[in-house]
């Protein structure tokens, strides 16, 4: 370790002490990782990573359920660390991987198996600190297309669906297919304008006009040239919260009725 290689800064969260133990044994034996901090209850989970800015979450087996998942889906992009579910149950793993989970350790649980997910961690920080040649430029976001570089103002795209590597970007005057992922271009975006409102996809909030919830928490998004967008149970709170932090009183109680 090395001081132009600082020390990844995780935290844990689990309400179990044993648990938080068996993991916290791990990253002190563990070179190159910095425990900043522990959680044992979910409500101190938002206003920790606020402040504190980890880079990694390690999510023990007795944080589940619905509700760790509505608190870290509440968390926009620049705030929200990395997650790595340890001993989790094996049924909330496809909802893990919506959250955009580094890894999900079912078990057994053993330090090479934690030390793999580490050096995930690792690879992921290293991919999202790769200078991007054309980053944001003012309020346009650039893109390659057909061997030029077009810049497309912030409010002309309506949404971002990933298509495997690529990205598909929906914009007034047209649909982009660009050669970067999803996870890339999100975090080029201002993160309080574009909101993941499913695993694959991103909407410009500005541009939605309608909610139309379903029956079992999840449903679909209208947008104003009416197309609909599906979005999913997990991230429906946050695309609320997103809608009504920017709406006015007055379009605030027309998206409430929705």
């Amino acid at each position: 370790m090395t001081a132009a290689t600082p020390p990844v800064r995780a935290v844990l969260l689990d309400p179990n002490d044993g648990s938080r133990r068996r993991i916290r044994d791990w990253i002190e034996r563990e070179p190159g990782v910095e425990l900043i901090g522990e959680v044992p209850r979910l409500d101190l989970a938002v206003g920790f990573f606020r402040r504190r800015r980890p880079q990694v979450v390690f999510v023990g087996p007795h944080a589940k359920g619905t509700r760790v998942f509505e608190v870290l889906f509440s968390l926009v992009s620049s705030v929200r660390p990395l997650a790595v579910f340890v001993d989790g149950d094996p049924s909330d793993a496809a909802r893990a991987f919506e959250l955009d989970a580094v890894d999900y350790i079912v078990g057994p649980v053993t330090n090479d198996r934690l030390s793999l997910a580490l050096v995930k961690v690792r690879r992921r920080l290293s991919e999202s600190h790769v200078p991007t040649p054309i980053p944001l430029a003012g309020n346009r976001l650039a893109i390659r297309v057909s061997g030029r570089i077009l810049l497309l103002p912030i409010e002309s795209i309506r949404s971002l669906h990933a298509r495997n590597v690529q990205t598909e970007i929906h914009a007034d005057e047209a649909i982009h297919l660009v050669h970067q992922p999803l996870r890339e271009l999100e975090s080029r975006l201002p993160a309080d304008r574009f909101v993941r409102v499913h695993r694959s996809t991103l909407v410009n909030i500005a541009r939605v006009r309608q909610l139309r919830p379903k029956a079992h928490g999840d449903g679909t998004a209208v947008m104003d040239d009416g197309r609909e967008i599906e979005f999913s149970r997990s991230h429906r709170q946050s695309l609320r919260n997103a809608l009504f932090v920017r709406q006015s009183p007055t379009e605030l109680g027309r998206a409430s009725a929705a």
